[in-house]
């Protein structure tokens, strides 16, 4: 009988160890992968930022220069110019920049 009694305490202490063991790796393991996720996730966003900010910049940037285009055209700011001209350039000008 006490062969098996040490037996079972041998057994008992062996798999506590592994299991205790594999619960300190497994959540080091958890741990250092989250950890490297939102590193890497908030790196991107970042950079996804910067390309954003600068694809809106060249946006803006061809958008301002059609007005500036736009307010070039003198039959736009002439009085003696009918409206239906003056509507016919700006429709022209939207259909040309896919307004």
């Amino acid at each position: 009988m006490k062969m098996n009694s040490i037996r079972k305490k041998i057994t008992v202490c062996l798999m506590a160890t592994v299991l205790i063991a594999l619960i300190v790796v497994g959540s080091t393991s958890i741990t250092l992968n989250y950890r490297s996720t939102i590193a890497t996730v908030d790196q991107m966003m970042s950079e996804t930022a910067v390309l954003a900010a600068e694809r809106i910049e060249q946006e803006l940037t061809a958008y301002k220069n059609v007005a500036m285009d736009t307010g070039c055209v003198p039959q736009l700011s002439d009085n003696e110019v009918p409206v239906e001209e003056k509507r016919a350039i700006i429709d022209e000008r939207v259909n040309m920049h896919g307004f």
